[in-house]
């Protein structure tokens, strides 16, 4: 899964070197160099040192010709990819991509224990997972990172169920992915201006509409949720950076 962390860090190596400063081995006891002996012939230093076969040291013109055809392809491959997923399709042959899934997950963010988002509304877990009780699903005991990404698949896969039942007009990957993210954190989106924005084709009005006026709490404006929404209307007009 995207969330995975990396198991070092550049900072970690540098502290780990100050930790453990070089020390200078100590200099060899002085000896009598009146007596050295002589120095080794040519021929004696080359018994000694068998030459290393120029294959063994440099790679052959077949393997570096190999080598840059892989890299070729996977470059094509690469942006092929990127090509596909520009092209607008059907939202019925879209599926929510794993950079979707790690959008919604940064958005939302993980906690082991329940909560209420804004101290209100339904209990939340994990990555926004919402449920009514613990005699619904019990999380009295918390919920582990790796059960609480399965809830998000679980979740996203809701979202893009309503997406495919009420988005007409095809999409790119990006845009798809931006609506899965907000309706896994609003819940809606059938009656409503973006909805009607979108199947009439106006796509910038549709992302205007993905707006914190409509996402309030007991009529206060979350912070988190009006940078939330800003991000899915760059993500739905632009695209991903990379």
């Amino acid at each position: 899964m995207p969330f995975a962390q990396p198991e070092a860090s550049k900072q970690g190596l540098e502290d780990w070197f100050r930790r453990k400063p070089y020390k200078p081995s100590s200099p060899a006891p002085h000896t009598n160099t009146s007596a050295s002996p002589a120095p080794a012939s040519a021929a004696q230093e080359d018994r000694k040192m068998p030459a290393t076969p120029a294959a063994a040291t440099a790679p052959s013109t077949r393997e570096a010709s190999s080598a840059a055809h892989s890299s070729t392809m996977k470059k094509q491959e690469t942006h092929e990819n990127t090509e596909a997923s520009n092209v607008p399709r059907a939202v019925q042959e879209l599926e929510t991509s794993e950079k979707g899934l790690q959008v919604i997950g940064d958005f939302e963010g993980f906690r082991a224990q329940k909560y209420k988002v804004g101290g209100h509304g339904n209990n939340t877990i994990g990555y926004g997972h919402e449920f009514l009780s613990d005699d619904e699903e019990d999380f009295s005991q918390g919920v582990t990172k790796e059960r609480a990404l399965q809830l998000l698949e679980q979740d996203a896969q809701e979202a893009l169920k309503k997406v495919r039942e009420y988005v007409t007009v095809p999409l790119k990957q990006h845009q798809l992915d931006a609506l899965v993210s907000y309706v896994y954190n609003t819940g809606s989106l059938q009656r409503t201006q973006l909805l009607e924005k979108l199947n009439a084709g106006d796509f910038e009005g549709a992302a205007s509409e993905m707006d914190i006026k409509t996402q309030k709490a007991t009529g206060k404006v979350l912070p988190g949720l009006v940078k939330i929404r800003k991000l899915e209307q760059k993500l739905f007009l632009y695209g991903y950076d990379d």
